[in-house]
Order: structure tokens, then C-alpha cells, then sequence
């Protein structure tokens, strides 16, 4: 049974910058489902356009993998396509609950490749699907064109780039009113409103989201072609590129 988040539940007077060590690991799970707006469908429509796009005898790149949730919604949907699986963490705590979870018999017949180390630092090869689910909006602004367009250089024609952030939008109304309903969505879903704040005070250190239409340029500079929104929760979108 997975662990509830609690991690912010008691008061503390020095909010660190938020980071993915084990104790955000052990509860990963339980603060997604509660915390990001449409998670579920999200998974559901990575694995839908995975069975669509992933070519036999190709590699299927996770970046920023975290406990695995996105490629177990996948593996299922290309169990006869021969696809090296690659899951990638900075991580170690990540990496670890990944390898715990793919250890499980009904994926014996995959082939899986755990890499733990930054997006920067790793060579993307053969890829004809890559997801890439709240990762780049951890990354430095300055760093993600460099991202996409290495992601875009390692992928098969033909190949998609799934993609999903937290988004900002200019407008500040927009960005006030979508700010304050996944406030009480969060609420809704049980956490207090002091676990609220503190989290978000540790994430305003770390997580820095673009608006959507940046995030479009983005891709499209990286050199992507048909690039469109599939997904829209609020401020939690979906987009979809193809090489």
C-alpha cells in the first residue's frame, strides 16, 4: 500500500528548495494523484498514443521517470513491438523504487534500462516515443532548448515527444483564478492549507513553469513538427510533438 504524503503536514521554519530525495520517493504516488489535476488521464493518454507511435525494435525513452508510473501505463500497450525501455532519473531514491517495480514477474518480458543520471548527460538513441512527464519545468529555463533539441536529435522520424507541464499564464486574472482552484482541488483531496503553503514556498525555489505558447516555441525552435495540446487541466497541460 503506498504511503500518504506528509511530508509538510508539521510547521516548519526553514522551507528547503523541494527535491526528490527519498522522502519525497516514498510518497511520490500518493502527492501526484492528490496534486496534479487530471494525472490519471494523463497516464492513459501517454499509453493510448505509445501503442499508436512506437515502432518495433526501437527505444522508448521515460525522462524523469520518478516511481515508474508513466511506463507502467505503457509497457502493457507494446508488449510485442521488441522496445528497449529506458527509464531516466537524477535520482538514485527514483531509480531504486523503479528497478523494485519492474522487478515484478508480469514484466519479465520487457527490456528495461535504468539510468540514473541528468537529461543533460545522457545520449538519446533510437527513440520513436519519449515522455517527458513535470520534468522540464525542473530543469533551468535557459537549459530546456538545448533539452529539446538533443530529445529531437535522438528520435526516429516519425517519432513523438510526449510532454507534460505545469503551466503560467500571462494573463494575471487566468493566472489568479487557475492558481486558486487547484488550491482548493488540493484541499478537496485532504491536504491542509498550512501543507498547501509550505510546498508551495519549496517549489517556488525549484519549479518555474512556462506558458503554454513558450512551451509550443520551444519545441518548434528544437525542430518538431505538429505540435499541438492533447490535454488541459487548468494550469496542467499535454502537448504532443512529432519528429
Amino acid at each position: 500500500m503506498e504511503k500518504q504524503d506528509k511530508i509538510y503536514k508539521t510547521y516548519k521554519k526553514n522551507i528547503k528548495p523541494f527535491k526528490f530525495d527519498k522522502s519525497v520517493t516514498d510518497v511520490f504516488d500518493d502527492m501526484a494523484e492528490r496534486s496534479i489535476l487530471g494525472y490519471q488521464e494523463i497516464l492513459k493518454l501517454s499509453a493510448s498514443l505509445a501503442e499508436l507511435f512506437i515502432q518495433k525494435d526501437t527505444s522508448f525513452y521515460d525522462l524523469g521517470a520518478a516511481t515508474g508510473n508513466t511506463v507502467k501505463a505503457i509497457a502493457p500497450k507494446i508488449k510485442e513491438k521488441n522496445v528497449n525501455i529506458c527509464l531516466l532519473d537524477p535520482s538514485r531514491d527514483m531509480i531504486n523504487k523503479c528497478m523494485q517495480h519492474f522487478q515484478q514477474k508480469r514484466f519479465s518480458n520487457f527490456q528495461f534500462t535504468f539510468i540514473c543520471e541528468t537529461i543533460e548527460n545522457t545520449f538519446i538513441k533510437d527513440a520513436s516515443f519519449v515522455t517527458m512527464n513535470f520534468t522540464l519545468q525542473f530543469i533551468s529555463p535557459q537549459e530546456r532548448d538545448n533539452i529539446l533539441s538533443k530529445i529531437h536529435a535522438g528520435m526516429k522520424n516519425g517519432g513523438m515527444l510526449f510532454l507534460s507541464e505545469k503551466i503560467f499564464f500571462n494573463n494575471p486574472l487566468l493566472q489568479k483564478t487557475f492558481t486558486e482552484l487547484h488550491h482548493d482541488f488540493k484541499l478537496n483531496q485532504g491536504y491542509s492549507q498550512l501543507e498547501i503553503n509550505q510546498k508551495r514556498l519549496a517549489l517556488e525555489k525549484t519549479l518555474i513553469p512556462d506558458t503554454l505558447s513558450k512551451l509550443k516555441h520551444r519545441l518548434e525552435a528544437a525542430g518538431f513538427s505538429s505540435v499541438s495540446t492533447v490535454y488541459q487541466n487548468l494550469n496542467f497541460a499535454s502537448l504532443v510533438a512529432i519528429k
